[in-house]
């Protein structure tokens, strides 16, 4: 994943040399294996572990910078929606393979070439500028992580969305100009006739968003990461969307990141906000995980134990809910993002890595000597 330090910039003021920033992340465990440039930014390549999808965002990687570097994260200020009253007819069909669906319809908008400032985002982390809509959609994708898809509203037969199972002898032109023969083992996004695109891979070519186009409407959406998988090795897709699902995104961002590409949208593209639907066929099984623990724990894995007050600054700023119910003992509510967290060592591991194992001190083991007669 590039991530530019520009861009990281807007959320967390780490004021840090671009080589220092990358060794710290690196021995963070995020590792950076490159470090270019692209303008008047420097961008890094960095390795995500599969275990850690929440870093797979310009976002997620300025929570571990404040974390580490314990600088406030400052989130992006999104405008409340205005309420509509008009519903998007959504139908998911197949209520295993898409769990959530947000559409929101918006009118009257410009397509037009994007301003120099989104246009600089996402072409510093290799992405390329198409529209003013499109490329929204990919800032939002890179900034939170959360995959989203804008079709010609106009193009959409009956005006219906249906989340479905494709059929036995149907076919997609996809927005690359290749046409894909489809099967009964693969989700489309489909109106009333035809799919308009392979559900979290990439939108059909009909559908596509051209400087003529007036109406739009924007889709986020929550598919089975199984699914997605199995869709890309078949069909030789991959995309920066179908990374994202096979790695599972999260819940709550779909909604978020919804709202933040409508509020870019009518401010820089203008038209308003007509319709709006949230459909929810599956809601995933979250089990809350509350983790005790000692700060003796951490002492006997590390040699040395920070300070009370260190340890839950570290995970705070992580977004795990620490609460110290008492001299030495942590109470600590892990965060559904963070599937990778489940017991006191894990918890552990996040204090050791954020301080960085080669600032925790050496000790030397205590080896109590033998009596031998």
């Amino acid at each position: 994943m590039k991530t530019s330090i520009q861009w990281l910039n807007d959320y967390v003021d780490h004021r840090l040399k671009p080589q220092e920033l990358s060794e710290r992340l690196t021995m963070a465990g995020l590792e950076v294996e490159d470090l270019t440039s692209f303008g008047d930014t420097q961008v890094l390549q960095m390795e995500i572990t599969p275990n850690r999808p929440d870093c797979l965002s310009i976002l997620g990687i300025a929570r571990e910078v404040s974390a580490i570097f314990q600088k406030p994260l400052k989130l992006p200020q999104i405008k409340k929606l205005s309420k509509v009253s008009a519903k998007i007819p959504i139908f998911i069909e197949d209520k295993e393979l898409c769990g959530r669906y947000v559409g929101a319809v918006i009118r009257g908008v410009h397509v037009k070439e994007s301003p120099q400032w989104l246009k600089e985002r996402i072409e510093a982390v290799g992405l390329k500028s198409i529209n003013n809509i499109v490329d929204i959609t990919n800032f939002c994708l890179m900034e939170m992580g959360q995959p989203l898809h804008a079709f010609d509203y106009d193009k959409i037969s009956g005006g219906q969305i249906h989340v479905r199972r494709a059929r036995s002898g149907e076919q997609i032109m996809t927005l690359d100009g290749q046409t894909h023969k489809l099967n009964n083992d693969v989700l489309v996004i489909a109106d009333e006739s035809q799919p308009i695109a392979i559900a979290g891979i990439m939108g059909g070519h009909d559908s596509q968003i051209t400087s003529g186009t007036k109406n739009i409407l924007l889709e986020s959406a929550h598919f089975s990461f199984g699914l997605i998988r199995r869709t890309t090795r078949s069909l030789g897709l991959n995309t920066d969307s179908s990374y994202r699902f096979e790695r599972g995104v999260h819940w709550e961002t779909i909604e978020r990141c919804s709202a933040r590409a409508i509020d870019l949208i009518l401010s820089i593209s203008g038209g308003r906000l007509e319709s709006f639907r949230d459909v929810v066929s599956q809601r995933p099984t979250i089990h809350k995980r509350t983790i005790t623990l000692f700060s003796q724990q951490i002492e006997d894995l590390l040699g040395v134990c920070p300070s009370q007050a260190k340890c839950k600054s570290i995970l705070s700023k992580l977004g795990f809910n620490t609460k110290i119910v008492k001299n030495g003992v942590f109470k600590i509510d892990v965060p559904d993002y963070r599937q990778d967290v489940s017991q006191p060592v894990d918890i552990i591991e996040e204090i050791a890595r954020v301080i960085g194992f080669d600032h925790l001190p050496m000790t030397i083991p205590q080896i109590k000597a033998l009596n031998i007669p």
